[in-house]
């Protein structure tokens, strides 16, 4: 009897560590058994995905303060990280591109309220005519640390930033009488330049091929360009102007892991 307790107990325990073997993480796919029916996602050789979230403008884009000529009075926005890609070189290195737009509203009138304070007889009206657009595409130096139930990444990078700067109008009426005093605008323009970064991103398996994750990430953009103020309706004056563009994002998303 004591014979065959320890018999059972000896077969048991041998199915039980064959079983935690058959689903160990730590060994690549390329050196398991061929009875292993688990493949870990973090051994897979690249990942695509897109994701969406919130965008918070920093420094100079973010102020609201009249006196700075650079301030861009942004408001926090919406980021779609459109396509999300990255190629595994191996376990802890690859290669990745992003494309991802930001969009912000913005409170000129923050501005006008600043000049109302310096002339009391006028009453100022500001807004823009559309929202502030950011894209980014930009190449990934990636480093990935793999874990049993999900990726944490880390990426570097650098590429092409696209900013749309909305046209600007601030016109000034006197208080007393109403009458039309003072216009000046800055006419809408496209800015082109280097965009660079970092980010981080956890992803977690749901199963060999779909994964789950949140990701943040940091964009700079300077540029140096000519603005056209229009004073009077009429008056073009072109000024140069070096303005730095400046986010952070929080987005969540899905994606999938392709052999």
């Amino acid at each position: 009897m004591k014979t065959t307790k320890f018999f059972f107990f000896l077969v048991s325990s041998l199915t039980f560590i064959n079983r935690v073997d058959a689903q160990d993480f730590s060994i690549p796919r390329e050196q398991q058994g061929s009875g292993s029916t688990i493949i870990d996602p973090a051994y897979r050789d690249a990942f695509i995905g897109s994701s969406v979230g919130i965008a918070f403008p920093l420094g100079e884009f973010r102020s609201k303060d009249f006196r700075n000529y650079f301030s861009g009075y942004a408001n926090n926005g919406l980021v779609i990280n459109v396509i999300n890609f990255h190629q595994k070189l191996n376990k802890n290195f690859g290669l990745g591109l992003n494309w991802s737009r930001s969009q912000f509203t913005s409170e000129f009138g923050e501005m006008a309220s600043g000049y109302e304070e310096q002339f009391n007889g006028i009453e100022f009206v500001a807004e823009a005519s559309s929202d502030w657009v950011v894209h980014a595409a930009m190449a990934n130096f990636v480093v990935n640390v793999p874990y049993k139930a999900f990726d944490f990444d880390i990426r570097l990078a650098g590429g092409l930033g696209r900013v749309s700067r909305p046209e600007i109008l601030m016109e000034g009426y006197e208080k007393a009488t109403g009458f039309f005093v003072y216009s000046w605008r800055q006419n809408e323009m496209v800015i082109n330049d280097f965009m660079w970064g970092f980010g981080i991103k956890a992803r977690w398996h749901v199963n060999e091929f779909l994964d789950v994750f949140a990701q943040s990430d940091y964009q700079r953009m300077q540029s140096t360009f000519e603005v056209e103020n229009v004073y009077a309706t009429r008056f073009i004056e072109l000024e140069e102007v070096t303005q730095s563009f400046e986010t952070i994002s929080l987005s969540i998303g899905v994606g999938f892991v392709l052999d």
